[in-house]
């Protein structure tokens, strides 16, 4: 026999080998079933996408543009909007027997609870993150520190309540007066902006799938 057979035959795949692809590197794997790299469910090599695919997906390192939607980012220009509008409107109102006063997030802000200054940092930030983080490869990168900065506005909103609510007591005890609390408008619409920070960030660089089909993708270098 010769030498060289026992080598080839080793290294050469059989039936039972099931070699699955990328739909968007195209690379090749055959133990794994999602791509290490891309999050995507591999695929058999003829349900990969043809070259000519119209909705065809950016390289890994190439720049989409910066009001693209795809890849997580319209969620993360949603939650920028909805934290910036709930900072802006009412977020709660302090009544006693003599009177009532409604703070916006802003003015909240700049009296008696400083530390809501997270929120528009928080926004800032993304923004920020959106123009800087253009390419897949770069956006997957961002994705743990954006989960982590999406749920500051929440840690922020739950202190603020809770030293609200210590400073009603506290000025109940003192004087028996009764001050109560009441959340507005801007508590929801700081949250709904927070949850879609989390839903991007999660989302950020990742590829839809759609119906199923992937666009193209170039293979690196």
């Amino acid at each position: 026999m010769n030498a060289r057979a026992i080598p080839d035959a080793m290294t050469r795949p059989t039936r039972s080998t099931s070699i699955l692809f990328c739909p968007f590197c195209r690379e090749s794997f055959e133990v794994e079933r999602e791509c290490p790299e891309h999050e995507l469910r591999l695929v058999p090599f003829e349900a990969l996408p043809r070259e000519e695919d119209a909705e065809a997906f950016p390289s890994h390192d190439e720049r989409v543009a910066a009001f693209d939607f795809r890849f997580g980012r319209g969620w993360v220009v949603a939650g920028i909007l909805l934290l910036v509008v709930g900072f802006a409107s009412p977020l709660v109102t302090l009544a006693d027997a003599a009177q009532s006063r409604t703070f916006s997030g802003f003015g909240a802000a700049i009296t008696r609870a400083p530390n809501l200054w997270t929120i528009p940092f928080v926004a800032g930030m993304f923004a920020w993150t959106l123009a800087r983080r253009r390419t897949p490869l770069e956006m997957i990168g961002a994705r743990l520190a954006g989960v982590v900065f999406a749920c500051a506005p929440l840690f922020s909103l739950a202190y603020t309540a809770l030293k609200v609510r210590q400073g009603a007591v506290q000025l109940a005890a003192r004087g028996g007066q009764s001050l109560e609390v009441h959340p507005e408008v801007g508590v929801a619409v700081l949250a709904f902006g927070a949850f879609a920070l989390l839903i991007g960030s999660l989302r950020f660089g990742v590829l839809p799938m759609g119906d199923g089909r992937v666009g193209r993708r170039l293979r690196p270098g």
